[in-house]
């Protein structure tokens, strides 16, 4: 609990990012204090609500902040203290990490295939690679417009990303083949 109370304690006194509502721990409330701490004893809860959602950017800043914590001086866990993390924030950071590992892989995968397919019905490479620069440079278009509205205070949720990949590059090929078609008639 002496450990809690200091971490706890060297969050508020940091000054806490606006992203962060407070910080509760064991020099919270009776009644809140209470609630943190496991029945055996062998469990003391920080909990730190944050103002937005759990899959935002600005969440993962918050959970960033709160783990620099590490290698501050004289906040060192005692011997045999573990500390975990959990929560919407930590779970949403982790599978929005996964997501994009997701979504890298996918996009591989889809321009080899793509690739192939081009190669196929085009029977040339260069032939090929015209849909596939065009369908790049509308990705990348896209994304800065994408950028700018969240400059300009838009809410973009960033699985965003997934769909603007699979819709850009499934309508792009279909839209560059029905051109060629078209224009080989």
């Amino acid at each position: 609990r002496a450990f809690a109370r200091r971490l706890a304690g060297h969050w508020r006194r940091e000054g806490l990012p606006d992203e962060i509502l407070r910080v509760l721990g064991p020099d919270s409330a009776t009644e809140i204090a209470e609630r943190l701490t496991s029945k055996d004893g062998t469990m003391q809860l920080i909990a730190v609500p944050l103002a937005s959602m759990f899959v935002s950017p600005k969440a993962h800043e918050a959970v960033a902040w709160l783990q620099s914590w590490r290698g501050e001086p004289g906040l060192s866990p005692p011997p045999g203290l573990e500390v975990d993390w959990t929560g919407d924030a930590v779970t949403g950071r982790d599978y929005m990490e996964n997501v994009q590992t997701s979504l890298d892989r996918a996009a591989v995968v889809t321009v080899i295939l793509l690739l192939i397919v081009l190669l196929i019905v085009y029977r040339s490479a260069w032939l090929a690679l015209i849909p596939l620069v065009t369908i790049g440079v509308s990705l990348i278009i896209s994304r800065g417009l994408l950028a700018w509205l969240m400059l300009a205070g838009w809410e973009i949720s960033p699985l965003a990303e997934l769909f603007l990949v699979a819709l850009l590059f499934g309508t792009g090929t279909d839209f560059c083949l029905f051109i060629s078609w078209r224009y080989g008639e």
